[in-house]
């Protein structure tokens, strides 16, 4: 068991250095001091223990991080940059896992490091906070979206995480998983598509349909039946 802390700017700095090291090549161990270094961390107002695990896919990390941060106010803790931080450090090896000949590809620094300066564009790429947040809103739904590894993200999610009428709205959440994710768990045709039915094209009709519809309202059937014919499967 360890103890929530944030992590400083200096930590947040030391932190983005380490990872710009690993886009270089560079081989050297998660610092995880900067975790617990009275310099590069600080303590919460309120001690919150957790318990970390090896989780077995993003939606768990989601429910692991809804139960430990429960004690939390959701509205503040959703735009604390310096402990989303600290948690991106604390399981970086997780979402970002070391290669066979010890290298890694951690991407850009907004899928660990959450940026001071609000900024959805930016703040929807943190890996956990992305999988706190959609368990938080839609719950079981975003299973599908939310089954892989925490170092995958997928292009699917990305694309309704990007989206917050889509991603705010747990029934058109809902729809999407129906219409983008098949019985298997496998992606349809819609997913990928670059024009009719795309989650492109969802967010511009949900966008129309919300000014004469209660889309929260309303259950994925019903929002389905509203949907033109290009979301046909």
């Amino acid at each position: 068991m360890t103890e929530l802390r944030r992590l400083t700017n200096l930590g947040q700095q030391r932190f983005s250095e380490y990872l710009e090291s690993l886009r270089s090549g560079g081989t050297d161990p998660t610092p995880l001091h900067l975790l617990t270094d009275v310099m590069t961390s600080e303590p919460l107002e309120a001690p919150v223990p957790l318990t970390p695990s090896v989780f077995t896919d993003r939606y768990a990390v989601g429910e692991w991080l809804i139960a430990s941060l429960k004690s939390l106010d959701a509205t503040s803790l959703s735009r604390d940059h310096g402990l989303w931080s600290w948690l991106g450090l604390l399981l970086l090896d997780q979402t970002c896992p070391p290669r066979p000949d010890g290298t890694r590809r951690p991407g850009e620094d907004a899928r660990h490091i959450l940026p001071a300066t609000y900024n959805y564009r930016k703040y929807y790429r943190h890996l956990l906070r992305e999988a706190w947040l959609a368990v938080r809103i839609s719950g079981t739904v975003v299973r599908p979206l939310l089954a892989g590894p925490l170092d995958t993200r997928g292009d699917l999610l990305e694309q309704l995480s990007s989206r917050i009428e889509l991603f705010g709205n747990p029934r058109i959440m809902a729809t999407a998983v129906r219409l983008y994710v098949d019985d298997k768990g496998k992606q349809t045709k819609l997913a990928s598509s670059k024009a009719g039915g795309s989650p492109r094209r969802l967010a511009t009709i949900v966008a129309q349909l919300k000014l004469t519809y209660d889309l929260r309202g309303s259950s994925a059937d019903q929002v389905i039946g509203l949907l033109p014919g290009e979301f046909a499967s």
